[in-house]
């Protein structure tokens, strides 16, 4: 919402383009089967890459925009999105 108050999210220069979370709290504080279910809806790729401290074992494949997240009691802590913020030389 804005400063007088009026809904702000159908401005379509706040939304994000749907490709990518907008935010970490898009995934953040979800349990892995909502996180899962969010990003399958985004058509993101999605994986745990630790759970409860422990790495799991995962592919070397890059793929830019999958999600690798961490949870921790089945709740997701953190993540990060392949590629982002890479720079490249083409």
């Amino acid at each position: 919402m804005d400063e007088q108050g009026d809904d702000m999210s159908d401005d379509p220069e706040n939304q994000g383009t749907g490709d990518e979370p907008s935010s970490e709290d898009d995934y953040v504080g979800l349990s892995e089967a909502q996180a899962q279910v969010l990003a399958e809806s985004q058509g993101v790729p999605f994986r745990v890459v630790y759970r409860d401290g422990e790495p799991l074992a995962v592919t070397m494949d890059f793929r830019p925009g999958r999600i690798n997240a961490t949870v921790s009691s089945g709740v997701v802590t953190s993540y990060e999105v392949e590629g982002e913020g890479m720079e490249t030389d083409f």
